[in-house]
């Protein structure tokens, strides 16, 4: 049996609580196995993320310690949690 992990940081923060409106954030996912990944940036695609492949697996850690800093300021500023990362720069396609 073959298992893929995918680490999709706010796609699935949607996932989990559907009310949130994704709106322009961007839906990092990283991974080793491409099809699932595929799979995985259609589903933050379709439910408003604009996805982002962040690259091979390893770079899961990155994401999870972006997710750290995003609820540490939440807390810390007692910001709303429906916030997100933004990737400024690339072009929209």
């Amino acid at each position: 049996m073959k298992i893929a992990i995918i680490g999709a940081g706010n796609v699935g923060k949607a996932l989990a609580k559907s009310s949130i409106k994704a709106g322009h954030q961007e839906g990092f996912v990283a991974g080793d196995d491409q099809a699932a990944k595929d799979k995985v940036l259609a589903l933050g695609e379709a439910i408003g993320f604009r996805p982002i492949d962040a690259g091979p697996l390893v770079m899961a850690r990155v994401l999870e310690g972006m997710a750290l800093l995003n609820v540490s300021l939440q807390i810390r500023n007692n910001w709303p949690w429906k916030n997100g990362w933004k990737l400024v720069g690339p072009p929209n396609d």
